[in-house]
């Protein structure tokens, strides 16, 4: 957690606002040693602030990705062996385990797209197009430390994921599907059927919505 004084700020808001980071920090160490008191658990800091690089061909065009990941670190247990992307979350926890339910909530057209839900499996791709965690499991996870303790392992299609590795290749194409239909010229750009998408966009005012 990084802590910048801003010329703005008073006493008081640095207060608060350092009292909020502490307990940040606290949670974090707390879900940590909950994690090591299991019988036959080991967990191993990988890295920090870790900078994920990677490029995707689409036609005559290299598109480039970056993402930067909290935390990585390698969690053991007696089945085996996890390599395991943490991502802290400061603000209002969503549903517990980032539900996804299918692809077309990470892809779909005309509905509001799991915004967590591709975070997941877009840090797992690039940790898999950077080679990390060879031999072993891969979990992304999103820790709210607003309302976690620790945090869960994502859901894909109602099952908890213990390893997303498998799910990757058919990620790749869905994403390289989208990319192209987006690029496409002779295709104009339509308005969402789905209102609820239009709540916060940032250009509904030229749609008039």
């Amino acid at each position: 957690f990084k802590l910048s004084r801003m010329p703005h700020q008073n006493e008081g808001e640095m207060l608060i606002i350092s009292s909020l980071i502490e307990s940040f920090v606290q949670r974090v160490l707390q879900g940590d040693l909950k994690t090591v008191q299991q019988d036959g658990t080991s967990l191993r800091i990988q890295g920090q602030e870790l900078d994920l690089k990677t490029t995707l061909s689409l036609g005559q065009h290299t598109l480039r990705f970056k993402g930067v990941v909290d935390r990585t670190d390698v969690w053991s247990t007696s089945k085996g062996s996890t390599f395991r992307l943490v991502d802290y979350k400061t603000g209002n926890p969503v549903k517990q385990g980032t539900p996804i339910k299918d692809w077309g909530d990470l892809f779909g057209q005309e509905t509001l797209p799991n915004k967590e839900g591709f975070q997941v499996f877009m840090y797992a791709w690039l940790a898999e197009k950077n080679n990390l965690g060879e031999n072993k499991k891969l979990l992304p996870q999103l820790w709210f430390l607003r309302g976690a303790t620790e945090p869960p392992p994502p859901k894909f299609r109602g099952e908890v994921l213990e390893d997303i590795r498998p799910l990757l290749p058919e990620f790749e194409e869905r994403l390289r599907q989208s990319l192209e239909r987006l690029s496409r010229l002779d295709r104009p750009f339509e308005p969402t059927q789905d209102l609820e998408a239009c709540t916060y966009c940032a250009f509904r005012s030229i749609c008039n919505r």
